[in-house]
């Protein structure tokens, strides 16, 4: 078993994995993940001569997560190579590029906001006056899978919802979660926060396709060409992170979506 850390940028930073290429009966993985030091242990079945792996990922809670962007990072540095990392839930393409691990994400775009402001700030601890001037409260992502994005000035992000409320709208209004964003942050390009406590997560620390959202809202306020972003996330859960996403906008759309960032061996 090895372990890995992907997105660190500090201590207690970034996601931690714990890797597996063992031929292990199913009825086993649980009972190895709970043991594991890591949060989530991949279970790895590279395919011979194919640049292509099933993978199947387990809680320390010893339940199965059926997907995870991060994890797929950490597989296809293990492996050494780019490659398809097959999951429970869907494949996703990873490339070795630059010396980062990228995956690639679905183009992402903004949708209109279908509710007042004033109930998500209230559950979020926010006023007006924290929020960017001359940005507005947008959805952003896919028509299928999409968050609310809340453009916030820097020395407004480090707030504390109040997680019933937040879970209650979010539930009402069937989005994948509620990010608070910062593009003048002194961290990186931009910093933000994501919250889906109606998912049972209160906060995550390391997101990629919340980053690929927080993209689609920026290509609706970007010229078209290629971008590159360094984000920071984590930071007020002391957790600190950093992801980078490389993107084209054209049409008020980021297109070729890819989010990365870097991976070590935990020694």
């Amino acid at each position: 078993m090895k372990y890995y850390d992907v997105f660190r940028a500090g201590d207690n930073g970034g996601k931690r994995f714990a890797v597996v290429t063992d031929v292990i009966p199913e009825s086993v993985m649980p009972e190895i993940a709970l043991s594991s030091q890591a949060p989530i242990t991949a279970f790895v079945s590279p395919e011979p001569r194919k640049k292509q792996c099933t993978v199947r990922f387990f809680t320390r809670a010893g339940t199965e997560k059926l997907e995870s962007d991060s994890g797929a990072l950490v597989v296809a540095h293990f492996l050494g190579s780019s490659c398809l990392v097959q999951m429970q839930n869907g494949n996703l393409a990873v490339t070795l590029e630059d010396g980062y691990a990228w995956t690639s994400q679905p183009d992402t775009h903004i949708l209109p906001l279908p509710s007042p402001e004033t109930p998500w700030l209230e559950a979020l601890g926010l006023q007006t006056s924290d929020l960017e001037p001359e940005l507005t409260m947008l959805c952003a992502g896919t028509l299928e899978k999409h968050n609310l994005i809340v453009p916030t000035r820097e020395h407004s992000l480090n707030f504390t919802p109040d997680f019933a409320a937040l879970s209650n709208l979010l539930k009402q209004y069937q989005f994948n979660g509620c990010i608070a964003v910062c593009f003048t942050s002194s961290r990186a390009n931009l910093e933000y926060r994501f919250f889906a406590p109606h998912k049972g997560l209160l906060e995550d620390n390391a997101g990629s396709f919340s980053l690929a959202s927080i993209c689609g809202y920026k290509a609706a306020h970007t010229p078209s060409g290629m971008h590159d972003v360094i984000a920071a996330q984590g930071y007020t859960m002391n957790k600190p992170s950093e992801l980078r996403a490389r993107f084209i906008t054209r049409d008020s759309t980021a297109l070729a979506m890819r989010v990365g960032g870097i991976v070590t061996e935990v020694v």
